[in-house]
């Protein structure tokens, strides 16, 4: 009798709080986007970013300047890490196009023409590629 009695306090006791929950807390559904990485994205860069999370969480619980210095250290490292890949992944998409209309894709994905922008033009061109560069320039201006 008494197990009855306490069971069906528990049923009401759930049934009101789910009436309560379900008017100040409904669920609600979220439409989540998974992009993909960025395509110069290596498991190099991912342990350098989780390194220096890791270094940021430390210094500041520590507060401690030998552990921002760790932090700092690690951020330039993950920063030099990303710009080498970055030019290193444009570098070959431009050596890879072997018509000037992939040239042209190319560089409209570089300057955010493109439909799916895949970053941002890196800092330095490597010498090799500057000759391209000219004589798409040449081309346009009808020189060549």
């Amino acid at each position: 009798m008494k197990k009855d009695y306490n069971k069906n306090l528990v049923d009401i006791y759930n049934r009101k709080l789910k009436e309560l929950l379900d008017i100040y807390a409904p669920l609600k559904t979220r439409i989540v986007t998974d992009r993909p990485s960025a395509p110069w994205m290596t498991s190099h860069i991912k342990n350098l970013k989780t390194e220096r999370r890791r270094a940021e969480r430390k210094w500041h619980s520590t507060s401690l300047c030998v552990h921002r210095d760790i932090y700092r250290d690690l951020n330039r490292k993950l920063k030099n890490a990303i710009e080498t890949a970055k030019k290193y992944y444009y570098c070959h998409k431009i050596e890879e196009c072997l018509t000037s209309k992939a040239l042209y894709n190319v560089a409209n994905t570089l300057s955010g023409k493109g439909g799916n922008s895949q970053g941002s033009i890196p800092k330095t061109i490597p010498a090799d590629t500057r000759h391209l560069c000219r004589t798409v320039d040449t081309e346009q201006r009808g020189e060549g």
